[in-house]
């Protein structure tokens, strides 16, 4: 998934949600997105194979 389908689907699920501020919901996660590094994935609960098919995918 590239960036721009992993921020359409947060902006969905900020609706799905009805979360009561959708924009600082939106720009939370995509915030946390984009500072995952090897060193704090695994905080997120996302596996090893996982966090490395984000890197490929977006350059990281």
């Amino acid at each position: 998934m590239g960036k721009a389908e992993a921020s359409a689907k947060v902006k969905l699920a900020a609706r799905k949600q009805q979360v009561k501020d959708p924009v600082q919901f939106i720009e939370v996660v995509e915030t946390e997105l984009l500072e995952l590094c090897e060193g704090n994935f695994v905080r997120n609960r996302i596996k090893p194979s996982d966090f490395s098919a984000l890197q490929k995918h977006w350059g990281s």
